[in-house]
């Protein structure tokens, strides 16, 4: 499951608001210039009335992938699947439906020379108008601090929690995730302007629960590392991240039955990512996975791509736009646990999302909004559509 991609339409949501309050003002500023200790703090909410095609999430299998049922014709006939709760075949797709959507969202930061600390928390919920067990609720939290040992090292932690419940209790989880990062900055020198200018090397653990389905809840501790160079107001950067997952109520599957141990996977993701702070703000990732497990079909390789584009428009208009496209190929066909994951993580899968965002007052401004997803590019071709659409008003509090 990918952590860093679960929070439905955040970079977007960033991308509105940084424009929105003057974050992207900040980028052009000098950093070796003396700064006085400082404390910055804001707050927004937002309330979209929203309309779902696809509220319960089903997705349509063709009749000749391994675990569904064959009509015996041979043509291809399609059955439906609820992929995000417990994989019961229904026979209809429920029809879409209307709901509230309301998102809060505060940040504190304080910088005080040689260390900084910046906190950052986010809540929402959905209430539907007759898809009641999809009403749902989330909160999320981050923080990040930073302190600087000389002019050329620092210690970076990191620390994330969300939490997720549903009215049904499918798609309901915690995960907890820390990471403590050394990095070290270099000017390149004799070696030309090409060499790296960041360094960053250090460890992670990543705690998952899953409230529905424990037999997929895992631990998992991570090797993480990164080289990054500035180019004016671009940053390129390369990571690494090799991990040993354990799930500790997962049998290993040998043979088609459970064996006595556990199941483990190694799951290793290099990104390569591009940002562009300049009047369009751009932001591209490239991801490549590698999942090697002791169970089997649950091997599997992954590449992803990733764009965020964000700017001002005329008429005080602001644009935000983020897209994704995901190929997978899984070594012995999808599994049940591959699929419980796909349900949940079915908005980072291929999507695309356009927020289009007007000042109404100082404070206050109106977004439109539509996103629609669909499933990732496989040799299964599980075939899952979803399209949202949304308009609300979002508050900046301070």
């Amino acid at each position: 499951m990918s952590m860093t991609t679960s929070t439905r339409g955040a970079l977007s949501t960033f991308v509105v608001l940084a424009l929105s309050i003057g974050l992207g003002r900040t980028a052009s500023a000098n950093p070796d210039r003396p700064r006085a200790p400082e404390t910055t703090s804001n707050a927004s909410i937002a309330v979209f009335a929203e309309v779902d095609t696809n509220p319960r999430r089903i997705a349509a299998v063709p009749d000749d992938i391994p675990d569904a049922p064959d009509t015996g014709n041979g043509d291809g006939d399609v059955i439906v699947v609820d992929t995000a709760s417990d994989g019961l075949r229904q026979t209809d797709r429920a029809p879409p439906d209307a709901l509230m959507r309301v998102v809060g969202a505060t940040s504190l930061s304080h910088d005080d020379g040689p260390w900084s600390l910046r906190l950052d928390g986010a809540g929402g919920g959905k209430l539907f108008t007759t898809a009641r067990s999809e009403h749902m609720a989330v909160a999320q939290g981050s923080a990040l601090g930073a302190l600087v040992v000389d002019d050329a090292t620092a210690l970076v932690a990191r620390a994330y929690a969300k939490g997720r419940v549903q009215a049904s209790g499918a798609r309901s989880y915690h995960v907890l995730r820390g990471e403590l990062l050394g990095q070290w900055q270099t000017d390149g020198g004799v070696l030309g302007d090409w060499f790296p200018d960041r360094f960053r090397l250090g460890g992670s653990g990543t705690l998952f629960t899953a409230l529905d389905q424990p037999l997929f809840s895992s631990t998992t501790a991570s090797v993480v590392g990164a080289v990054g160079k500035r180019f004016g107001r671009e940053r390129l950067e390369f990571s690494v991240d090799a991990g040993l997952r354990a799930y500790p109520f997962a049998p290993s599957i040998k043979g088609g039955l459970p064996a006595v141990a556990r199941r483990m996977d190694a799951p290793v993701v290099g990104s390569l990512s591009l940002t562009s702070a300049r009047r369009i703000y751009v932001a591209l990732n490239a991801l490549g996975t590698r999942n090697i497990s002791n169970s089997e079909g649950e091997a599997y390789s992954r590449l992803r791509g990733v764009v965020v584009v964000g700017t001002r428009l005329p008429l005080d208009l602001t644009l935000a736009a983020q897209g994704a496209i995901q190929l997978t190929r899984y070594d012995d066909g999808i599994s049940l646990g591959q699929r419980y994951f796909l349900g949940d993580d079915d908005e980072t899968q291929n999507m695309v999302d356009l927020t289009l965002s007007r000042r109404l007052f100082a404070d206050l401004s109106v977004d439109v909004r539509v996103a629609w997803y669909t499933n990732e590019l496989n040799d299964e071709a599980v075939r899952f559509s979803r399209l949202t659409c949304s308009l609300g008003l979002r508050a900046i509090l301070w």
